[in-house]
Formats: structure tokens, sequence, C-alpha cells
């Protein structure tokens, strides 16, 4: 089996369902598979999650609301995770893994309000720790540019950045064939650029690029830093003789 082959398996591998033949193949894979051994470790994480929050006893009411709001998370998912006609493996373990957080957040969010709100502080940067860990995998392997995009969509939606993906996210400007996967990591990355490590990544990356739309964004996002060594860099970046004129001149008026 491969390691789709095995992703699709987890739940019901988590949920001991699979007859004696599958577990054992399941078993022999993750031993040899270290990515799909992670995964796994997030699906428990995730699944201990989705059971302590179908063990809270809520209203008729409750599970309404609850109901409408899964279908709109499921739906906004859609929209936004799904538009691909084909969908690789760790797409759709990114996409499991979503469709998971929201029926957990959603059930703790209806103990009755109970939780305080330190404990749901915690459980929402455990959640956002995972998905960010899933970005990160994704970011780090060599999938698709599809796969790519969708996972750094995960990140410019979490409200702070680990610095692993972070640097993940610095090595995609910097590296990735894809223009699209480069503009939309640098974009993502200046959400979080009050992080003086983060703004240098985004200074330093400009150095290293060769096509003109990418160096535009990165010229716009350099021009709305205020430091002098965003200043320097982007003047240093203009003397280049290779410079298209178009970019050059571009730049110079944005400085």
């Amino acid at each position: 089996m491969n390691c789709e082959d095995i992703n699709i398996k987890f739940l019901d591998y988590l949920d001991n369902n699979l007859n004696s033949i599958e577990k054992e193949q399941v078993e022999n894979h993750l031993a040899k598979c270290s990515l799909c051994a992670i995964q796994l470790e997030q699906f428990k994480k995730l699944n201990k999650l989705l059971i302590k929050a179908k063990e809270v006893q809520s209203s008729q009411a409750f599970n309404n609301d609850f109901a409408e709001m899964l279908e709109s998370e499921k739906s906004k998912m859609s929209k936004q995770y799904f538009r691909l006609n084909s969908i690789k493996s760790s797409l759709k373990i990114a996409a499991s893994i979503l469709i998971f957080i929201a029926g957990s957040v959603f059930g703790i969010f209806m103990q009755n309000y109970n939780l305080s709100t330190t404990k749901i502080s915690h459980l929402e940067s455990q959640l956002s720790s995972l998905k960010q860990q899933v970005a990160f995998e994704i970011l780090s392997e060599n999938k698709s540019a599809s796969e790519k995009l969708t996972a750094i969509n995960i990140v410019s939606e979490q409200n702070n950045l680990d610095m692993d993906i972070a640097n993940a996210l610095y090595n995609t400007i910097i590296s990735d064939e894809n223009s699209s996967v480069r503009i939309e990591a640098a974009i993502t990355l200046q959400q979080f650029s009050n992080d003086n490590d983060i703004k240098m990544m985004l200074i330093n990356a400009l150095e290293h690029q060769d096509d003109p739309v990418v160096q535009i964004k990165l010229i716009q996002i350099l021009s709305s830093f205020k430091e002098n060594n965003a200043k320097n860099a982007l003047k240093l970046f203009f003397e280049q003789e290779e410079l298209l004129p178009v970019v050059k001149e571009y730049g110079q008026r944005m400085l």
C-alpha cells in the first residue's frame, strides 16, 4: 500500500473497523513511513477532541445550531479546499482535519458555556498548531502547486505563526518553482511582519527572485516597511544591471 491508501484508512484504523489483514498492512506501513506516523498522531489528537465534544449533553436547540454551523463550515471549506478535480493525499488529510476541527470546536463551545475563556483560548491555540503542522508538512514536501496553495491558505487564517512554518514559507518564497505559490507565500508572511524576524525574511527574499511579477509583489511589500534596512535592500536591488527596466522604474516610484 502507498501513503494515499494508508491515509484513507486512518479513521477506520482509529475506530478499530479494519480487519486483521488491513490493520497489519497499516501498521507495517506506519513502521516504515515517518510522515504517515506523524499524520496518524494528528488524527488521534483530533479524535480525542471530537470524542470530548460528543460527550457533552446539549439541548435540541444547541444541536440544531450546531448542525447549521457545521454545514456552513463544510460548505465554506468545500468552496475553499475542494475546488480541484484531483486531490492528493496531503490535501485530503488537511481537509479531513479541518472538518474534525469544525466539529470539535463547535462541540466544545456548546458545553453550556461552562468552559472558561482561558480554556477556550488554549483549545484554539492547540487547533491552530495542528493546522500549521499540517501546512508545514505539505510545504516541506515535494507537493503540487495546488496543495501548497491550500496549505498557505490554512496558514493565512491563523492569528499567530510558528517560526517553523514561517521558515517553510520563506523557503517557499525563495525556491518554489511556481510564481503564484511564491507570491501567496509572501502575502501570507506579510500578515505576520510585525515580527522583526519575519520582516527580515521578506527583505532577504527579494534578492532571490528572478520572476518580475514576484519581484514587484515583494517590492510592494518592502515599500510598506518603514525600516531603513528595507529601503537599503530595495536600493541595492535596483542597482542590478539585469533587472528589467519596468521593474526598476516601478520600484523607484515606490521608494
